[in-house]
């Protein structure tokens, strides 16, 4: 049973020390909050909710917690609204990025878990959280208590003092239970740390400024500068005084020119220690955790794992135990006698779940080391054949067994079921098997039931559906270790599992898959698309080695000559591939305006560079520098790596589960990613070539998401414009500058297609001005003028988002959900995100559902041999075959058919067909 009575928060988390009487914990809550969101990049909940950042936070904060007991703990967030330094400097943070909707609409969720554990929040609209912990630091000191802040913002080192200490974390490991040391911060590391003691703080900020809050300093004045001046001459005054003194002429310069940018930079990094904050510390002080409430909020957050560590049982079907306490019967098999016995038993089974060990994450390399079997839940078995120790028993060789299995594994029954298939089959096919009856995929499942989930791994997939724990493979082979030298008793424990946990959540995976309305999906598009990528992934792309390298000699010329230009521009020598060095070069040496802030200094983003191209040549040949050493590291370098040995071709892997949209992804190598229509991208493409009397042949939708626009809203003059073969870019454009399509220029045109597509995918006018490099007010009348233009899509639009924050889900054509919970939230910034959401799945969603259809229909009849071709790679909206050349022209004819009657829509598809050499000709 579970007390409805508050118990002390001590008490719940079994602190061995009883809470200090004398010590004030202060909580930076937006920092915290910050640092929790970056450092676990992934976590939501079942029906999609983003809880990565509560989930740190309470790592974090429970963590100090437990390290420093505390009878007075608060934490402070912003509240918003203007202050007294806004009133000071209309540009105080001004250039602060806004806040990701995905961690502002987990603010709500961190507030309510500190209301639970009895903790106090202080939020004060018009005042800074930095200010409301100054003055709660300041009273408590004067009653004689220490203070501990939990912090990353320097500002605070102002208070640091025999009473007052920082806490930091040295290391991060994405919030969790081992999320890095705590230092304490005392006066001694404030000097250590910043060069100067914490009275000097508030001087030293002042010289340097604080791009974060867009606080002025004095240009080409860094820290190392900033704490050489301030020993030098004593404080901020003294050190502008005396300028002339200052031997650097062009520091000295700046101190004379930009003296009242540091005054004012003083006044607005000053905190405020007189902030009407209560009764201190009595307001402060613990109040005990509501059990019930806490227990009920971190059920709602789906954190099984905490729920167990408090010993609390909670409600969500995700922290059920499991009701059969059966002990698993996993065996291995290491005689023919018992393989037989096996297959004979698991021969009349409706299913059986395969698993293969293997020697490697590549299917088109990988040795097979053993193979597990599981006819059904708690039993499962392991058939090593090829482990390698000392004392390894006697094991029955790999062709033996996979004779033996090819009845069972080629027959329609029993059906075959696993995790990640795609993996085990291809290799099977390599050592001469020909798998069927391919039923259910663990891993597909999962992501069509949740598809905002990161990972669909069989261990997430145990904790979440069975709340299980399976053994790791670390745990089992140990650092670099490999399965072949792990004893068979232990190796049969971890494949058998593999392959049995699949049985165990089959049911669990398939209610999931009917609440989510994807069964039909699964079992009619996921799971037969799983044997095309089979064969796409079998089938690779040659690669010519030669091209590669040419290109490789040409690239680092290029580079060469690039890396001599920013020398000459940049009047000294730098390491371009070096952030700090090249922060160095743009704000201290050229004293360019720094736009944005990391944790590890002013940022030299691709976007930052980008502003500031406009006022230097510097930064616009930085960028033109690292694209080109981008190509050169992640293609014309890696590729010839991933070249086959045996096939002469790169087997790259395709992944159902890596979107939400249900978008194909590639990786090892992503195929996907080549630059399209630059030089560059279109010489790598020239190195991916046809064989000796075949070629190329790519198809591709042509404007799909905006037919889909189109076909959706039933926008008359958008159907019309495809109907009738209009230039859609160049009519919208005329549309929207009020111009005739004749007068449309090039750029007016190629402003037009982003506003066509950016439409698609929610774009606000913030996002449209930046992108086209125009105000918000202008980019809002475009919008307007698009919407004016094509008034149906409006409608539909919003349609669309009231429909999904009734239903709690976007959908495509197909039927896929996308879960969007936060349509209903209070936060305006997460329901923005969610609105988005709502417009984008169920276009570029239908998008991915009708190249999926139209992949299992070439597929048909390619297996038919009604079409000679291969299938070789997926690019988004086209797809790329190998034909032989007499073969051509029935190709083109057979793949443009069957991609455009796909599916019947109010305007036709349309597929646009080349054919080359190579893939730079189509």
């Amino acid at each position: 049973m579970v007390s409805t009575c508050k118990r002390p928060l001590e008490e719940l988390f079994s602190w061995q020390d009883p809470p200090d009487e004398k010590r004030l914990l202060l909580f930076d809550g937006h920092s915290i909050a910050y640092r929790a969101f970056y450092g676990i990049r992934e976590l939501t909940t079942r029906d999609g909710r983003p809880v990565n950042a509560v989930y740190g936070f309470w790592r974090i904060l429970t963590r100090v917690m437990r390290s420093f007991p505390s009878a007075y703990v608060t934490v402070t967030f912003d509240a918003g609204g203007e202050t007294f330094r806004h009133r000071l400097y209309p540009e105080y943070k001004a250039t602060r990025k806004e806040m990701p909707s995905e961690l502002a609409i987990q603010f709500p969720l961190i507030q309510g878990l500190l209301e639970q554990l009895g903790i106090r929040i202080v939020s004060i609209e018009g005042v800074e959280a930095d200010d409301i912990m100054a003055s709660l630091a300041r009273r408590a000191a004067k009653e004689g208590l220490s203070v501990l802040i939990a912090t990353s913002d320097k500002d605070l080192a102002q208070l640091v003092d025999e009473k007052v200490s920082l806490i930091q974390s040295t290391r991060s490991r994405g919030g969790g239970r081992s999320s890095g040391e705590i230092e304490l911060i005392d006066p001694a590391k404030v000097k250590e740390k910043y060069g100067v003691p914490p009275e000097g703080i508030i001087d030293f900020l002042s010289l340097v400024g604080d791009t974060s809050d867009n606080i002025p300093g004095i240009p080409a004045v860094g820290p190392k500068t900033a704490s050489r001046l301030l020993a030098q001459f004593g404080s901020l005054d003294a050190v502008l005084e005396n300028a002339d003194q200052v031997r650097n002429a062009r520091v000295q310069e700046n101190l004379k020119t930009h003296a009242e940018k540091a005054r004012l930079a003083r006044r607005l990094v000053t905190l405020d220690e007189d902030v009407a904050v209560g009764k201190v510390p009595e307001d402060c002080r613990l109040h005990g955790v509501d059990i019930e409430g806490l227990q009920k909020l971190l059920s709602n957050l789906d954190f099984r794992t905490i729920l167990d560590e408090l010993d609390l049982e909670g409600t969500s079907p995700l922290t059920e135990k499991a009701k059969d306490e059966r002990n698993t019967d996993y065996r291995a098999i290491l005689t023919r006698e018992e393989l037989d016995r096996l297959i004979e038993e698991i021969s009349k089974e409706e299913e059986i779940s395969l698993d293969l060990e293997t020697t490697s994450r590549d299917p088109m390399r990988a040795k097979i080391v053993g193979i597990a079997l599981s006819p059904h839940p708690y039993v499962g078995y392991y058939i090593p054949v090829a482990h390698n120790y000392l004392g390894v028993p006697a094991q029955l060789t790999t062709e033996e067994v996979l004779t033996a299995l090819r009845p069972l594994v080629e027959e329609e029954r029993p059906k075959l079921i696993g995790q990640n298939l795609k993996y085990d089959l291809i290799i099977l096919r390599r050592y001469g098997l020909s798998p069927r009856g391919v039923s259910f995929d663990a891993m597909i499942a999962s992501h069509l039931a949740r598809p905002e989930e990161r990972h669909h791994n069989l261990e997430t997939i145990a904790r979440t559906y069975l709340n299980y724990e399976m053994l790791s493979y670390s745990d089992l082979v140990g650092k670099g270790g490999e399965i072949a030298a792990v004893p068979v008793e232990k190796a049969t424990f971890y494949a058998a599992e593999d392959a049995e946990i699949v049985c165990r959540a089959k049911p669990h995976l398939e209610k999931a898959l009917k609440e989510a309305g994807a069964m039909q999906l699964f079992h009619e598009v996921e799971v037969p698309l799983l044997s095309v990528l089979v064969r796409m992934e079998e089938n690779g792309i040659l690669v010519d080695r030669k091209v590669l390298a040419a290109q490789g000699r040409d690239l680092r010329e290029r580079l060469s000559v690039i890396e001599e230009d920013l020398y000459e521009i940049a009047g000294e020598q730098f390491n371009p591939n070096s952030p700090k060095q090249v922060a160095q070069i743009l704000f201290d040496h050229l004293g360019l305006p720094v736009i944005e802030r990391t944790k590890t200094g002013p940022s030299t983003s691709a976007r930052v560079l980008s502003e500031l191209a406009v006022k230097h040549p510097l930064p616009g040949k930085l960028i033109e520098y690292r694209e080109l050493g981008k190509l050169l590291n992640t293609y014309i370098e890696r590729l010839p790596e991933a070249i086959n040995p045996e096939t002469g071709r790169i087997h790259t892997s395709f992944h159902q589960t890596s979107t939400a949209t249900g978008r194909l992804s590639s990786s090892d190598p992503n195929l996907q990613n080549i630059p399209i229509r630059t030089e560059i991208g279109e010489r790598i493409r020239r190195a991916f070539v046809a064989p000796e009397g075949s070629l190329l042949i790519g198809a591709d939708y042509s404007q799909i998401e905006i037919r889909l626009l189109a076909h959706f809203s039933g926008d008359e003059a958008l159907i019309e414009a495809f109907k009738s073969g209009k230039d859609l870019h160049r009519m919208t454009a005329s549309r929207i500058f009020a111009i005739p399509e004749e007068a449309v220029t090039g750029k007016l045109r190629s402003a037009a297609k982003r506003i066509n597509f950016g439409i698609i995918y929610g774009i606000s006018p913030f996002g449209l001005a930046r992108e086209l490099g125009i105000s918000r007010t202008e980019a809002k009348a475009y919008i307007d003028r698009f919407f004016a233009a094509y008034p149906q899509t409006k409608e539909y639009m919003d349609h669309m988002i009231e429909q999904a924050t009734e239903r709690g889900y976007a959908e495509t054509v197909l039927g896929r959900r996308r879960p969007l919970p936060q349509l209903r939230s209070k936060n305006v910034q997460g329901k923005n995100f969610a609105k988005r959401n709502a417009i984008n799945t169920p276009i570029q969603g239908s998008a991915a559902d009708l190249i999926k259809l139209a992949m299992l229909k070439i597929d048909r009849i390619i297996e038919e041999k009604t079409l000679k071709a291969k299938m070789l790679l997926q690019i988004h909206d086209e797809l790329i075959f190998e034909v032989k050349e007499e073969e051509r022209e029935k190709a083109v004819e057979r793949i443009k058919e069957e991609m455009e009657g796909v599916m019947e829509l109010r305007l036709p598809l349309e597929v646009s067909v080349e054919w080359g050499k190579d893939w730079s000709k189509i």
